[in-house]
């Protein structure tokens, strides 16, 4: 999302995980409102919206509520309908907690593109196969894109991509495209411990550079295919 907006995008970036939120801890900022006080019918969503000195803004989770965890479709419509109503953004990023639970699928099932997030271990790999599953199962026509995170090498990366994208073609009958990887490497961590962005705190990093390359081939793809963003 830091990256998007440092090459001039408007980004709002929704933490998804609805009950398990961390992405304003790993940011530093402790939220005035969050998500649960929408669902509550408290606040709307363009209410709870934070700016962040990173030059982007959030809209929080929040942590350890059960109801949160296991909303119903209405509520997650409702959710949905006000986010795509929020005006004045190139990109709206959601970030969606693991697995194929009804809140992920719903969360993501919207989206314009979907980008499934993996690592070379089988596990990982057997998860990542299973979202994309889930995805064509109910929206067969969704653009999905995969990265590859904490990768030894960029050989390491290419053989995970490459066989997700060959028995989604072979299985699914659908096109899973590569966008990039991400290095492993022991800043992000530090970054995590000093609740910082990573590229805003290793901008000179090797996955930090990652990073801004996926920002910009994903900018480049939606400029491309489409001028509204």
């Amino acid at each position: 999302a830091i990256s998007m907006a440092r090459i001039g995008k408007k980004v709002l970036l929704f933490d998804g995980d609805l009950g398990l939120a961390n992405i304003n801890v790993l940011m530093g900022i402790i939220p005035e409102h969050n998500i649960y006080e929408v669902m509550k019918g408290k606040k709307k969503l363009q209410d709870i919206i934070v700016n962040t000195s990173y030059g982007i803004d959030i809209i929080a989770g929040a942590n350890g509520i059960s109801q949160l965890a296991n909303i119903d479709e209405l509520q997650r419509d409702n959710f949905m309908e006000q986010l795509i109503g929020l005006e004045g953004y190139d990109v709206m990023l959601i970030d969606t907690g693991a697995g194929v639970g009804a809140n992920v699928i719903g969360l993501v099932l919207p989206a314009d593109e979907v980008i499934v997030v993996t690592t070379p271990e089988p596990t990982a790999i057997t998860d990542a196969y299973g979202m994309i599953k889930s995805i064509v199962v109910n929206r067969s026509d969704a653009p999905i894109n995969l990265v590859i995170n904490r990768v030894p090498s960029a050989i390491e990366a290419k053989r995970v991509a490459d066989r997700l994208a060959s028995i989604s073609a072979q299985f699914l009958k659908t096109e899973v495209k590569s966008i990039g990887f991400v290095f492993e490497e022991s800043l992000v961590q530090k970054s995590i411990r000093s609740q910082r962005p990573h590229v805003s705190l290793y901008p000179g990093s090797r996955s930090a550079a990652c990073l801004n390359h996926i920002a910009a081939r994903l900018m480049h793809t939606r400029s491309a295919g489409n001028p509204d963003g």
